[in-house]
């Protein structure tokens, strides 16, 4: 993972389950110990940036998965979203020439729509993609009281990839999670095998996450 912006994907001591009992949590993949994945963590290498705008309350969450983007792919930093506070790093990369930002949301929110445009490559820049990470209402919220999004591009994936995402209920099927949001964005850019990794990576994540759930490894390493 980058130690650049705010790394909070990675805690100062060991996650601890809230759900009626005690159990230590690796603090990088928040896996239970035993079934701690990051010795299969790989290094994606890809022209893209992520930034994850993350919502206070993911950061504590062993099922969040914008950890995935961030422990696989260089180019990825993670700044708190605070209602009354822009994380200065993030502003100041927005505004940098070097980058091509858009800010990933779907455009069914009639609204927003007039915003949302479809990616184009510029040359010389860097394709640079905000994705808001925490449930579906937290995204809506970071979304509409964050002035520093407010002149950035809306980027609307239109998949129709139904997520593959089995820890949590969507609010809707074709509401993917954020790492799924990543492994699409990297299509789109034509970044195929870096989309594959990534992809791979999530589906070794929820193969041991819920394996683990019932205190074993899974049934094939």
């Amino acid at each position: 993972m980058s130690d650049k912006g705010i790394s909070n994907f990675i805690l100062e001591s060991p996650i601890l389950d809230k759900r009626g009992f005690r159990q230590e949590r690796c603090i990088r993949c928040h896996l239970p110990i035993f079934a701690c994945i990051c010795k299969y963590s790989v290094n994606i290498k890809t022209r893209a940036n992520f930034w994850l705008l993350v919502h206070e309350l993911e950061f504590f969450k062993p099922t969040n998965t914008g950890k995935l983007i961030a422990e696989t792919i260089e180019n990825t930093y993670s700044f708190a979203w605070k209602r009354n506070e822009t994380p200065e790093s993030l502003a100041n990369m927005i505004k940098s020439d070097k980058y091509n930002p858009y800010v990933v949301f779907p455009d069914d929110v009639g609204d927003y729509k007039p915003r949302v445009k479809p990616f184009v490559e510029i040359e010389g820049k860097e394709p640079a993609f905000i994705i808001l990470d925490g449930t579906w209402s937290q995204a809506r919220k970071m979304f509409r009281k964050s002035e520093i999004l407010e002149n950035i591009p809306m980027l609307s994936l239109n998949t129709q990839r139904e997520s593959e995402y089995i820890l949590r209920s969507p609010s809707d099927k074709n509401h993917i999670c954020t790492v799924e949001v990543a492994i699409e964005l990297l299509n789109i850019i034509g970044d195929k095998n870096a989309s594959k990794e990534l992809e791979d990576y999530f589906k070794l994540f929820l193969k041991y996450y819920l394996a683990a759930r019932n205190n074993h490894l899974p049934l094939e390493n």
